[in-house]
């Protein structure tokens, strides 16, 4: 009798540390979203910001700054 109740009052344990779990990935999921949106925010504005003789002396075509941007925002979880 001790036994099943013990292994019926684990069940919702097991049930919130699964939640725990998830929340704590999800949290840090959009935590990891913000800082690679913040980085290719900033890239892109940087890089947008330049006139066309300055981004052909850095070799990089307007045409690249979304691309460049995104690589560089993929290094934000870099720690």
């Amino acid at each position: 009798m001790t036994k099943a109740l013990l292994q019926s009052n684990q069940l919702p344990i097991t049930i919130l540390n699964t939640f725990r779990m998830r929340w704590a990935e999800l949290v840090t999921s959009i935590s990891l979203y913000q800082k690679r949106r913040a980085r290719w925010a900033e890239t892109y504005s940087e890089l947008a910001r330049l006139s066309n003789r300055e981004l052909d002396d850095i070799g990089i075509p307007r045409s690249d700054i979304a691309k460049i941007a995104q690589e560089e925002a993929m290094k934000a979880d870099i720690k």
